[in-house]
């Protein structure tokens, strides 16, 4: 049989034509958290409408087996962050400080979804800016995490370019 071989630019390549319709690249600065979340939503278009709900991670995650046994993506109807930042850190303008390295949306929110600027703020931003409420937001974990896995120890991912933490400086629930 006829064998093609490819170098691996060219996989890359090829496999990236399939999944990504328009280059989405930002001259100048870095690109925020909150820019890649939103290229992101661009890229799914108008196939967004045939899903259930969004679960948005952060490409570096190393989701734990404490993910899979935290997560109910079939029974959730609120907007989930992760968790609340450590205690110390826990509040902004009344509102949790959220760890922002993951979102969970059902389809119910998606009409949200270009309204989210992704980062620590995400709740307080959303009940202040949209007709949301608290009642609409929840936390995957009900305790306090540091977003950087290489500071706290979480439950649900590590950070795949970083040391772990063995200790967990928030413990208590919310």
């Amino acid at each position: 049989g006829t064998q093609l071989t490819l170098g691996v630019d060219e996989v890359v390549e090829e496999l990236a034509s399939h999944i990504i319709s328009e280059p989405d690249i930002r001259d100048g600065g870095p690109l925020e958290l909150d820019d890649l979340f939103q290229s992101s939503l661009r890229a799914l278009g108008s196939t967004l409408g045939r899903y259930d709900f969004v679960l948005y991670c952060r490409v570096d995650l190393l989701l734990k087996a404490g993910f899979r046994d935290a997560v109910d993506l079939a029974g959730w109807n609120t907007i989930r962050f992760p968790s609340v930042a450590s205690k110390e850190n826990a509040v902004i303008e009344g509102h949790p400080r959220v760890v922002d390295t993951m979102l969970f949306v059902p389809s119910k929110y998606f009409g949200y979804l270009p309204k989210i600027r992704l980062g620590p703020a995400s709740w307080q931003q959303l009940v202040t800016e949209t007709p949301l409420t608290c009642e609409d937001l929840d936390v995957m974990i009900p305790t306090f995490h540091d977003s950087d896995s290489a500071k706290d120890l979480n439950p649900l991912y590590r950070i795949a370019n970083r040391p772990e933490s063995s200790e967990w400086h928030s413990p208590g629930v919310i």
